[in-house]
């Protein structure tokens, strides 16, 4: 499932307005996740975190944290009345996503907006960023503090779940086992942490490096790290507009997530915004498959062959032979094609 949604993303994610449509998704889901659990949240069952109809907190903190990215995002890159309104809205859901007491989509937002802060390139100042960052950073953090519930405790507080001696002795494990132990393996090679009652005998490092490492083995982990940095790579290509600086927060956002819980699988908005970033790179390298011909003439183009050219065709020699694609460019200078996210 996981592979489909990798998969399914480098397909869909290749046009801009494709692009412009998942953001306004994503942001409007994380907005009606906020509503729902300051409407209907209830905080019995998970000992003080909030939660509707039985579902895992971490999962709604993660939706209502990332709806507080996205309309933070969309604040530094706006101005006037219009960004008063989305650092209320940011706020709103910054609160909401408290309320679960995850830290790690909190902080991981933290990361993102701080991120987007300092890419944006419009014609304010960099004090100007820098402050807009600050106030939506301190508008949370006292929404945080004036909320007496244990779940806001919980993200104040030195625990760490047991998260330390699980991330120490899966390294030792890496170590150990530099072919991978397979898997789903992990629980009889470590002392069996705090939460093992309710998730059984699978058990994984909380960290998708570790658990690349120590399940795949060091191939796995090189795998994983190409992947991830040739997606960072085209996603950095797309900051020339709000719309490119928004998806590299994302990208952003859901690698911390996956950095401090759930497994690989279960951090699927990461495969996502891998595939986002793949389908970038494949769309800079084959601009439009099936428009490709060969050219024998060995001889660079004329002068006059350049004028009449169409702009957006691009040529490469190789061995002799002229490789000629035609396509539009994938890393416009001019701002990204379509409305702004917000």
């Amino acid at each position: 499932m996981t592979f489909v949604i990798a998969w399914a993303a480098l397909q869909l994610l290749q046009q801009p307005k494709a692009r412009l449509t998942f953001l306004w998704t994503l942001a409007l889901c994380g907005i009606a996740v906020s509503a729902v659990l300051l409407l209907f949240g209830e905080v019995d069952s998970f000992a003080g975190r909030s939660s509707v109809s039985g579902l895992n907190p971490i999962g709604l903190g993660r939706m209502a944290a990332l709806g507080a990215l996205l309309t933070g995002v969309a604040a530094v890159s706006t101005q006037g009345a219009r960004r008063l309104s989305l650092l209320a809205v940011c706020g709103f859901t910054t609160y909401s996503a408290a309320t679960t007491g995850s830290r790690g989509p909190i902080l991981a937002a933290a990361i993102a907006l701080l991120l987007a802060t300092l890419v944006g390139r419009r014609s304010a100042s960099r004090l100007t960023r820098a402050f807009g960052a600050g106030a939506v950073l301190t508008l949370g953090y006292a929404l945080l503090t004036s909320t007496a519930t244990d779940a806001t405790a919980r993200i104040f507080s030195d625990d760490s779940s047991g998260r330390t001696q699980l991330w120490s002795e899966s390294l030792t494990v890496a170590r150990e086992h530099p072919g991978g132990i397979g898997f789903g393996n992990l629980y009889g090679h470590i002392t069996p942490p705090p939460w093992s009652l309710s998730t059984g005998y699978t058990e994984y490092s909380h960290n998708m490096l570790l658990e690349a490492a120590v399940e795949g083995g060091w191939v796995a982990l090189a795998g994983l790290v190409l992947v991830l940095v040739i997606s960072l790579k085209a996603l950095v290509s797309q900051v020339t507009c709000p719309n490119g600086i928004a998806m590299l927060a994302v990208f952003v956002f859901s690698v911390a997530n996956a950095s401090v819980s759930s497994d690989l699988v279960g951090n699927r908005l990461m495969w996502v915004m891998i595939g986002a970033g793949l389908a970038l790179r494949l769309r800079r390298l084959v601009p439009r498959l099936g428009r490709v011909h060969i050219d024998r003439r060995s001889r660079p183009p004329s002068p006059n062959e350049l004028v009449a050219a169409s702009p957006a065709l691009f040529s490469r020699n190789v061995a002799g032979m002229r490789l000629t694609v035609a396509g539009t460019s994938p890393c416009p200078s001019r701002p990204c094609p379509g409305t702004a996210l917000l």
